[in-house]
Order: structure tokens, then sequence, then C-alpha cells
């Protein structure tokens, strides 16, 4: 599955007001551009962290990016992923620029 894709501050405060207008996710998707997955995933952690439009003025791009951003790759969990032994790490291939 592709990875959500990270809206700009000014596509986040955009949805949240128009959310608040009461237009549907997909109509804000078609508006900003992105699919309405992304859309509903982003209100969601929005309303998760007790944010809704208007935003305190208090606010930083900052904050909401942490909010708003999907969760990075790394800090999703490895509960029974494949192991990694013989893994091709740098250190694993380092014998391999001699062959």
């Amino acid at each position: 599955m592709p990875a959500k894709r990270e809206l700009p501050m000014r596509q986040i405060r955009q949805m949240l007001r128009l959310a608040r207008d009461g237009v549907s996710a997909r109509e804000i998707g078609r508006t900003l551009g992105v699919a309405r997955s992304t859309i509903q995933d982003n209100l969601k952690r929005a309303a998760a962290a007790g944010l809704a439009w208007p935003l305190a003025g208090d606010l930083t791009d900052a904050f909401l990016n942490n909010v708003c951003s999907p969760m990075p790759a790394s800090s999703v969990g490895t509960a029974g992923a494949p192991s990694q032994i013989g893994a091709r790490s740098p250190a694993n291939l380092s014998g391999l620029a001699s062959i």
C-alpha cells in the first residue's frame, strides 16, 4: 500500500476550516487535490489531538505537522516481521567489494 501523502500546513489549515463548514472528506480532497483517505486520516489525527477550526493562535506549524503527519515507517513495530539475519546491510556487504 502506498504511503499516505503529507499535507503542507496551508492545506491542513484549509482542511480543518472546510471540515468545520460541513464539507465532506471527498469534496475536501477534490478541493485540495489529494485522496479522500488522506483527508480522512488527517481529520482523525486532528480530532484525536483535539484540534478544530478555528485554531488557537499559538499553534505552530511544527506542532500541526507532528499531529497530522503519518507515522514514519521506523516507528511502526516489527513484531512478526521476517528475520533480518543475513540482511544486506553495509556492514555485511563490505567483503563483497573485494570479490
